[in-house]
């Protein structure tokens, strides 16, 4: 049985994924510091998916038309590798990540501490919190750059997420553990950085943080990367009639983040409108919990599709037809070969 299991829980958009991918990378090494981090994939979602009665399936389950059971089945199955890995781990801590799993409900999310009770002697829950003002403002451009939404859907009133309620949700849940609440806020977090303040909480000294280094990973686009994902959203949506759309690109952000250009920003009326629903929840965050959380200071508006913009479409672009015409060209060989092979 481990001493201590570290259940981190995101929230989304507070440096999860430099997190995980930290973690993932640097496995081998953790295990020497005292610590088990599951193989396989570094976000550990479908563990909290197979406590959750009926799983919504996720991008990558969309793609390949799987249903619900399936999903679940799927979560169940990778339980089960999950729980083989820690009968045979020789460390006495244990670190799961996944911001997905404050997303869960209260009843699933129980589920998954009580799992972990039973594998550890405590469970300590982390959990980041930005102010909901930065996250609404970061999250629309995550939901556009993934294709979940297109910017003249977007309201304010719709995005405002309120963790005070998840949280109070979760209660009966956390009274069965720790729980460590961080402000996502680079003035607060050790040495201004979400990976080294996560491993600093689970008692890694400074050299071993050298030792870790870090990962940035899923970083913001441009404002001009940000209006041609969105509109690639209107005319490759991600998906048809509920299915997934077999034009579109498994992954086109990857080429959106390459986009230099201006910050992303918002219209002066919108930016008042998000601050305007968004600071009541603040400040109960700061109430409840002591959360100290700035608001934002949103980029003002500016000149868009500057020289750096346009260099790096036009490098985009070139890419990929150098890309396309070597692939013509191999089919072009192979079909010539094919043909040779026939004569003969």
């Amino acid at each position: 049985m481990f001493a201590t299991a570290y259940l981190h829980i995101g929230t989304g958009k507070t440096g999860s994924s430099s997190i995980q991918a930290t973690a993932h990378q640097s496995r081998d090494l953790l295990r020497e510091f005292g610590y088990h981090y599951p193989s396989g994939i570094r976000n550990h979602f479908l563990l909290g998916q197979s406590f959750v009665d009926n799983p919504a399936p996720k991008r990558n389950h969309w793609r390949d038309g799987r249903t619900s059971d399936e999903v679940r089945a799927e979560a169940l199955e990778y339980r089960a590798r999950i729980e083989a890995e820690m009968a045979t781990a020789e460390t006495p801590n244990l670190i799961l990540s996944s911001e997905s799993f404050v997303t869960q409900d209260a009843v699933s999310f129980e589920r998954l501490v009580d799992f972990l009770l039973t594998k550890a002697r405590r469970v300590v829950v982390i959990c980041y919190l930005r102010h909901p003002a930065s996250l609404v403002f970061s999250g629309v451009q995550q939901h556009i750059k993934m294709g979940n939404m297109q910017l003249k859907d977007f309201a304010p009133d719709r995005n405002v997420r309120r963790w005070s309620e998840k949280l109070e949700q979760f209660g009966p849940a956390l009274e069965k553990c720790e729980l460590v609440l961080r402000p996502f806020d680079r003035a607060q977090l050790r040495g201004g950085d979400a990976v080294r303040d996560f491993f600093g909480i689970l008692g890694l000294e400074d050299s071993q943080l050298d030792q870790l280094g870090g990962t940035d990973t899923n970083e913001s686009l441009s404002h001009e990367a940000v209006l041609l994902a969105d509109a690639l959203n209107r005319i490759e949506p991600v998906l048809i009639d509920g299915r997934a759309n077999p034009e579109r690109a498994r992954a086109p952000g990857a080429v959106f983040s390459r986009i230099r250009g201006q910050r992303f920003f918002l219209p002066p009326e919108t930016r008042e409108a998000i601050m305007e629903i968004a600071g009541p929840e603040a400040d109960l965050l700061r109430e409840r919990y002591g959360l100290d959380l700035p608001a934002p200071s949103f980029p003002p508006e500016a000149d868009l599709w500057g020289p750096e913009s346009v260099e790096d479409i036009a490098r985009e672009l070139n890419r990929l037809q150098r890309e396309n015409e070597r692939l013509q060209a191999q089919l072009a060989k192979r079909k010539r070969g094919a043909k040779k092979a026939g004569a003969a």
